[in-house]
């Protein structure tokens, strides 16, 4: 059963990540998140007192949110040491709304294999996550979710999509890791058929919901959002929720979009699952 008595917006998120620092009441959310973040929370299936899992967390908002929204406790992991400073902006935030810091934790852990036994989180979360694991790391974190996720217990996945799979590479320092010379690998678009082949095909996760926010009109994204400056894009950032609303819609497929769109999944173990991840 769903959680939420009343349905979150972009704008929900904006105003609470105001809450956690000045500078988000500038900088904001991006459109994208505008998009994601509510459709997550709003389906989130938690049972009472429930365990969740969040996946590449960093400095978000989302988990903090879902502590202060459930009673659930909720797990924020990022391989980056800055989640390790959540800690502090969840303490400020206990101070000015009825956060309980107790029901949520933060710690340094690598996706591909993390510390936690079998059959453990009734949910996990991973938002704009796995498109940012090196290598063939997304397929193999989708491995070690299954693992720990109970039977019965459910994944929620956001990636970036588009009509063709590219990778992108940066010369600069790259979430924990030290630019030497060489690009590093920072980010993936998959396509219909990589996120179909390289992801869902791989995993015995079954797919029980997917919706794909495209750009219908052209391609806002690419043409005109992010060739930006930053500092001018700043100007912009409080308006995500409107942006999001006005430029991108649901479609059928990351094919029929204009420019860049966003997966939205939610993926279940199977209950007749055992620990080892076969069938009785």
């Amino acid at each position: 059963m769903n959680h939420a008595d009343k349905k979150v917006t972009g704008w929900d998120f904006y105003f609470f990540r105001s809450r956690m620092a000045f500078r988000y009441r500038i900088s904001g959310i991006t459109p994208e998140r505008a998009l994601e973040l509510p459709w997550c929370f709003n389906r989130l299936i938690l049972p009472p007192d429930g365990v969740l899992l969040d996946i590449g967390s960093r400095n978000s908002e989302f988990p903090l949110f879902v502590a202060w929204k459930t009673r659930s406790r909720v797990i924020a992991v990022d391989v980056d040491p800055i989640i390790l400073k959540q800690k502090e902006a969840a303490g400020k935030l206990a101070r000015t709304i009825p956060l309980d810091v107790n029901k949520i934790s933060f710690q340094q852990q690598d996706a591909v294999k993390m510390d936690f036994p079998d059959n453990y989180f009734d949910v996990v979360t991973a938002i704009s996550v796995l498109e940012h694991i090196t290598g063939d790391g997304d397929a193999q974190t989708l491995s070690e979710i299954h693992r720990i996720l109970k039977p019965g217990g459910h994944f929620y996945l956001t990636v970036p999509c588009a009509q063709k799979y590219t990778e992108e590479f940066v010369n600069r320092n790259v979430y924990g890791r030290k630019f030497s010379g060489e690009p590093l690998f920072f980010s993936r678009i998959y396509d219909d058929e990589t996120l179909q082949g390289k992801l869902l095909n791989r995993t015995p996760l079954q797919v029980v919901e997917k919706t794909i926010f495209g750009q219908p009109h052209f391609d806002f994204y690419s043409v005109w959002w992010k060739k930006l400056p930053a500092s001018f894009r700043l100007l912009f950032c409080w308006m995500s929720p409107w942006i999001a609303a006005i430029f991108y819609r649901e479609m059928g497929a990351a094919s029929e979009s204009h420019g860049q769109s966003i997966a939205c999944l939610i993926l279940k173990k199977d209950l007749l699952q055992d620990k080892q991840g076969g069938l009785k």
